[in-house]
């Protein structure tokens, strides 16, 4: 007898994710399914997934348990599409960005006794050295040392808990729990800002009178500064953030208060008041910075958890039986 873990999207973190399940305790068949075949087969080749299939309503009947590492605007399609066809007592757990939503979505689509949890994987020290635009291959460490940040709704059985949780270990990341509303604000400062305000600083330039002397004398740190508009394409950066409006708005007024900060010490012509903010900025980098590299989150409270142990990767996973092997 096989457990089935069903892997739809076969980015870099759905099949890094797959590598890293290769090494649970246990049988464990591992079925991928990507909308772009080339990547579905490079996964397969790489041993990031067991079976590479071509519509995922083939295998969905059967997986114990579903990983969605796709666009959140994805997520509502699959779950309505997928959703009712769960056998009873699986579990979907979704990787995506923005989780409140997530879980209206579940709450809709997915028959009763099917259950769902948004854990969003946070890269570990090694990878904060790839950029969004160039992020490598995938590979089974890729989250060592970083953290896998679970949101739950109240019903979430004890049993679901333990997968995400167990997740986590096998990815040799700290789990802890956090609030999906709390979860999204903090994705709209730092994933969705970033990328918006260097789309920003881009029309600033654009639109000045000196665009045409600007574009000739502008270096890295101009294009440094503006690459992270190409982090998601028009279309999807425009859904994901209309999604997450709210969240948003509130970080970018935040920001909006901050330049304004910064203007008022330009004003005043005041160089060692301008020195220390800046100052204060870089040693506020490196102190995160090296934070992150030691994986070292002691002092603050991040709502850990332990493994749970005794339960395997599955363990009794909601009183589901694995469904037997195919002859």
């Amino acid at each position: 007898m096989a457990y089935e873990v069903m892997i739809i999207g076969l980015d870099q973190v759905g099949a890094s994710i797959g590598l890293a399940l290769a090494n649970a305790e246990g049988e464990l068949r591992r079925i991928g399914f990507d909308a772009d075949k080339a990547i579905g087969r490079q996964a397969k080749e790489m041993g990031a997934i067991d079976e590479f299939i071509s519509n995922p309503r083939r295998a969905i009947k059967h997986a114990d348990l579903v990983i969605f590492s796709i666009p959140t605007p994805e997520v509502e399609i699959y779950l309505e599409n997928l959703g009712p066809m769960m056998k009873e007592g699986g579990l979907v757990l979704d990787t995506g960005g923005i989780k409140s939503l997530a879980f209206e979505w579940a709450k809709n689509f997915l028959p009763e006794g099917r259950h769902f949890i948004a854990a969003m994987p946070v890269v570990g020290p090694k990878s904060l050295e790839e950029t969004p635009l160039d992020p490598g291959e995938p590979r089974a460490d890729y989250f060592k040392d970083g953290l896998l940040a679970i949101t739950t709704s109240p019903n979430t059985p004890e049993s679901a808990l333990a997968v995400a949780v167990n997740l986590a270990t096998l990815l040799d990341a700290q789990p802890f729990f956090i609030d999906p509303d709390e979860h999204d604000a903090v994705i709209a400062a730092t994933d969705d800002l970033p990328p918006l305000l260097s789309a920003a600083l881009l029309h600033a330039a654009i639109r000045s009178p000196s665009w045409r002397e600007l574009q000739r004398l502008a270096g890295q740190t101009f294009a440094f500064a503006t690459q992270l508009v190409a982090v998601r394409t028009p279309t999807h950066a425009q859904k994901r953030i209309a999604l997450n409006r709210e969240k948003v708005l509130s970080k970018l007024d935040v920001v909006i208060e901050e330049l304004n900060r910064l203007r008022t010490l330009l004003a005043q012509e005041d160089s060692d008041a301008l020195s220390e903010y800046l100052d204060q900025a870089d040693r506020s980098r490196y102190a995160w910075l090296d934070a992150r590299m030691k994986a070292d989150w002691s002092l603050q409270d991040m709502n850990q958890t332990e493994s749970m142990g005794g339960l395997g990767f599955f363990g009794s996973l909601f009183g589901i039986r694995p469904h037997e092997k195919k002859a």
